[in-house]
């Protein structure tokens, strides 16, 4: 599968490839596409590779099994699930914030339609009103973050205990490594 790299399959010396410098295993052979006389076959070499590519991929193992919703959870004791439903619910403020913002800033809008003498108070009025909500939604936000933080602290804490006490109480020849020599 040819793929165009700009204008006539060619792409300007300057622009070099997304890939980071870490996953390239070669230099390539020519730094510019138009100092290259063979085009043509480097394109089907590239082919080529592209083509080994999709074979290992083909080899590679499928992933592991997607975790069950029910068992997401599973190390999360009455306060975890309690931590959960306020930074659920603080999420849930903190997401509604935008929709009453909205609604002053359209009563914002109409009150330029007043005379003069009677929009300052209700400006001010309605600027106090948007500061209420942005404390609120400063409150929700910390709310939330803080108690998802914790609950998903107090849960690895959780699944790391029970990782070293399995590690432990494994046999002390699981653990055993023979190099080329050993038995």
């Amino acid at each position: 599968m040819m793929i165009s790299r700009g204008l006539f399959g060619l792409s300007p010396p300057h622009i070099q490839p997304l890939t980071p410098v870490s996953e390239v295993s070669e230099p390539p052979e020519s730094p510019s596409p138009y100092l290259d006389i063979n085009a043509e076959a480097a394109t089907a070499a590239a082919q080529a590779e592209a083509e080994e590519e999709i074979d290992e991929a083909e080899e590679m193992e499928p992933p592991p099994a997607a975790v069950p919703f029910s068992r997401l959870f599973a190390c999360a004791d009455k306060l975890d699930w309690g931590l959960m439903i306020v930074g659920s619910l603080a999420a849930a403020a903190h997401g509604t914030a935008l929709v009453v913002y909205l609604h002053f800033f359209g009563k914002i809008i109409g009150v330029l339609r007043i005379p003069p003498d009677e929009r300052f108070d209700r400006l001010t009025n309605l600027a106090m009103h948007i500061v209420y909500l942005a404390v609120g939604v400063f409150a929700a936000g910390w709310i939330e973050v803080s108690c998802w933080i914790l609950t998903g602290e107090r849960q690895t804490a959780v699944i790391r205990s029970n990782y070293v006490q399995v590690l432990l109480n494994q046999d002390m020849s699981f653990f055993d490594t023979y190099g080329n020599n050993g038995i």
